[in-house]
């Protein structure tokens, strides 16, 4: 398991702000602590598109991956649109955010909306599909003229497992002489697989046995390490 922590109590590292509309945009708050979005100033609400859009992690190769942050909302008006989550896997660092393509990541907690308690979000399960290479993350803030609430981040955390890789292993079978017979099953194997050896004896010779004393041919082995077997044919005797 992996975990890497950004949005600390330095500045907003890993994190970039991208104001679409408005004059307002995100900052980094050094006082408190925490990066810092509203539309209010001096006395009044304007409409803003900004985001707060992180650097890319690379999750390919992992089972499953976490994200959780801590978070304060105040003068909400409609925070489930208003103060959403984001992830991309095909935007571009630096460009309009609105020329990539994201899918909204729900289920986190929010605050109440009216004051400056901080809340965790708890964990957010990331989707499958975008447990792969570039991915981003973005918090999305809008506002309007009508009601603009201020929006506050920090201790930005994900957490990833790597996916579990079973071993392979080498299956070598060979002939105790190559001008006897032949012998089927070498390759490369998962670990647990069962993989079939057969020995197929020319005209004139037979099977005689394995390496390990095994006759039966046929035979079934399940790996469990690296294994060479050895067929051994003999000469059919000529009787008179």
């Amino acid at each position: 398991e992996a975990s890497e922590e950004i949005l600390l109590t330095s500045s907003m590292d890993g994190f970039v702000g991208y104001s679409v509309v408005g004059d307002q945009n995100w900052y980094w708050d050094d006082i408190f602590k925490f990066a810092k979005i509203s539309g209010y100033k001096s006395g009044g609400n304007y409409a803003n598109e900004d985001w707060l859009i992180s650097k890319s992690f690379d999750l390919s190769g992992m089972s499953s991956a976490t994200l959780s942050f801590t978070h304060i909302i105040n003068y909400a008006v409609d925070m489930s649109s208003e103060q959403t989550l984001w992830v991309s896997t095909n935007y571009s660092q630096g460009e309009n955010p609105n020329n990539a393509t994201w899918s909204q990541l729900i289920g986190f907690t929010y605050p109440n909306g009216t004051s400056w308690n901080k809340v965790e979000s708890g964990d957010i399960v990331i989707p499958y599909e975008y447990l792969k290479e570039n991915v981003v993350f973005a918090f999305k803030y809008t506002s309007t003229t009508s009601g603009a609430a201020t929006w506050e981040v920090y201790n930005f955390r994900l957490t990833s497992e790597d996916a579990v890789k079973t071993p392979i292993y080498d299956v070598k079978a060979v002939a105790n002489n190559t001008a006897y017979g032949t012998v089927s099953g070498s390759g490369s194997y998962e670990e647990g697989s069962v993989v079939t050896l057969k020995a197929t004896p020319f005209e004139g010779f037979e099977f005689v046995r394995w390496n390990d004393g095994v006759t039966e041919n046929p035979r079934q082995v399940v790996l469990t390490e690296n294994v060479v077997y050895t067929a051994y044919f003999e000469e059919i005797e000529q009787k008179p």
